[in-house]
């Protein structure tokens, strides 16, 4: 049984929990050593915002404000 989902539903509402990692495919060692990381699903690359642009999801209503 997954431990995550098994323990996952017992947590209260704003209870914070970090997830077990179970162990899955990894990289080959040249791969991952430019990766940073040997686990896939810990391979986030950074990528930059655009300069200047802004992200903010501001509604009509917001804006009347």
């Amino acid at each position: 049984m997954n431990f995550n989902q098994c323990f996952a539903h017992k947590l209260r509402l704003a209870q914070a929990y970090i997830p077990f990692q179970e162990m899955g495919k990894i990289y080959e060692l040249e791969e991952g050593f430019n990766f940073g990381t040997i686990f896939p699903e810990l391979n986030f690359p950074f990528e930059p915002a655009e300069k200047n642009k802004c992200h903010c999801q501001i509604n009509s209503k917001q804006e009347e404000l």
